[in-house]
């Protein structure tokens, strides 16, 4: 796994830097991912 991390981080070096736009468009996608994973497992929870 770290030999893993190590080679993404490299690969992102030579990226150019993100804008705070791109920045907050992640961590959005992120939040809603966050959501619908919490929602899925409500369901699954009320299903048992």
């Amino acid at each position: 796994v770290d030999f893993a991390e190590g080679r993404a981080d490299a690969l992102s070096l030579g990226a150019p830097p993100k804008t705070l736009e791109e920045e907050i468009a992640e961590l959005k996608s992120s939040e809603k991912v966050d959501a619908d994973l919490a929602a899925l497992k409500a369901r699954i929870g009320k299903a048992n």
